[in-house]
């Protein structure tokens, strides 16, 4: 029993540099969040496909 979708249809969101790169291992599409533990700067120069400064920015990504 699995989900129904495919990596690259899945978003993995977290607040650190190998949370992109856990997603992109995975197929998945990637998001940070900028208020974790780890520096902002790198999080926005990682590569990810979209980077987040708050959680409303999620909900209007993914909502709107």
């Amino acid at each position: 029993a699995g989900l129904a979708a495919e990596p690259e249809n899945c978003w993995y969101i977290g607040d650190g540099v190998c949370d992109h790169e856990a997603a992109k291992a995975a197929g998945m599409k990637s998001g940070v969040v900028t208020w974790g533990a780890h520096p902002a700067e790198a999080l926005k120069n990682c590569g990810a496909d979209s980077v987040f400064d708050t959680p409303e920015q999620i909900t209007d990504f993914f909502v709107k």
